[in-house]
């Protein structure tokens, strides 16, 4: 969430505001509470802490891949 030139908070926002039905998956090195829930209220989807075990990354993917979501059809069709 942390970054040199802008926020993590504003990027997701900002990305939001471009493509509102992407999923965000941010990934930080300060997995406080605050920084957890500064994220999500920005609309991260989901959030993972540093360092990240294969599994965690793996199973925080798979359940945020769903092949019916509309991120996904909307992509394809290039909209």
């Amino acid at each position: 969430m942390s970054l040199p030139d802008m926020d993590g908070a504003d990027v997701i926002r900002l990305i939001l505001s471009e493509r509102p039905y992407m999923k965000i998956l941010a990934v930080t090195g300060m997995m406080v509470g605050a920084v957890q829930t500064f994220a999500l209220q920005a609309g991260a989807t989901a959030v993972l802490g540093k360092p990240i075990g294969p599994n965690a990354l793996r199973a925080v993917v798979f359940h945020l891949i769903d092949p019916t979501d509309c991120w996904l059809s909307k992509r394809a069709t290039g909209n």
